[in-house]
């Protein structure tokens, strides 16, 4: 059975962090900053576990659905998640742990990080929720 109310929690921690993180990133010294870089992992790691925990739960479910329009949410959102770690990735391995020292495109880079992660809550809680819940 999937538990909507443990991906929910999963997602407001994702906010949790990225609000402060929002914050944090408009000071410049803040990327020296051992606790914001571990800030920063840790909204990583819960966006990628999150995605697991969807991948692991909900998917199959929404995949074996005999509704169409459901199987059809379950590959769009599997789309999306393989393009969400992409674009995680490829902006960790960028601007995360490196000594690229240009801050106003750091600033422009993670918002729109964070603009995705946050679009994404949206669908979840919008379609994809009420979705798994109309099959269980």
């Amino acid at each position: 059975m999937i538990n909507i109310e443990d991906l929910k929690q999963e997602n407001q921690k994702i906010t949790n962090l990225t609000n402060v993180l929002y914050k944090l990133i408009e000071d410049e010294q803040m990327r020296e900053n051992p606790v914001f870089c571990e800030l920063m992992d840790q909204f990583s790691k819960s966006v990628e576990d999150h995605l697991i925990h969807e991948d692991r739960t909900v998917y199959s479910d929404l995949l074996t659905s005999e509704d169409p329009q459901i199987g059809q949410l379950a590959d769009q959102f599997i789309t999306n998640t393989h393009e969400l770690r992409r674009l995680m990735k490829d902006y960790t391995k960028r601007w995360c742990h490196s000594d690229n020292k240009d801050h106003s495109t750091f600033v422009e880079k993670t918002r729109e990080i964070f603009s995705l992660v946050d679009r994404r809550i949206n669908l979840e809680d919008n379609k994809l929720f009420p979705s798994i819940a109309n099959i269980a």
